[in-house]
């Protein structure tokens, strides 16, 4: 057999190479495609863990923390809403505030509202060590099993 042109002796001596070549692109193509497609996935497993899980399986907060709360200044606006909040999630709630009538009133409010025990301590901290000494007083009357403390001001 007879070479009459160089295109036909390129193609015959490199055709079974460039159709291997062109396979193993394609499946060099695919593998890394596959993998980009896995790692999206796998990128994804924090927010679905982070967003989806928590509605699957409820954590119930007062089981990990404690049943109580201890809130200081929570008769101004972000100690309500900290009282709030955790009377939300299930905690029963001890509010400490200067305010003896809004406290009160706060008290029956989230008591009314969230269905769980709530009790004011009378306290003004700029009257000193006294006051840290009748708060630890009264909140070592019962039995609290204190976990979470929020002190909105200072």
């Amino acid at each position: 057999m007879s070479v009459d042109s160089v295109q036909f002796l390129v193609q015959n001596l490199f055709d079974p190479w460039t159709v291997r070549l062109v396979d193993w692109l394609f499946y060099a193509g695919v593998a890394v495609g596959v993998t980009k497609i896995a790692q999206g996935l796998y990128s994804l497993i924090p927010g679905v863990y982070t967003y989806f899980y928590p509605k699957l399986r409820p954590l119930s907060l007062t089981d990990k923390y404690g049943r109580w709360a201890v809130i200081t200044g929570a008769t101004s606006s972000l100690g309500t809403a900290f009282a709030k909040e955790l009377a939300a999630c299930g905690f029963d709630v001890v509010l400490i505030s200067r305010s003896y009538d809004n406290l009160l009133d706060m008290a029956s409010e989230i008591q009314s509202q969230y269905s769980v025990q709530a009790y004011g301590i009378h306290a003004d901290f700029f009257l000193g060590q006294s006051v840290y000494n009748e708060i630890e007083k009264a909140l070592l009357t019962d039995t609290l099993d204190i976990g979470v403390l929020a002190i909105s001001k200072f």
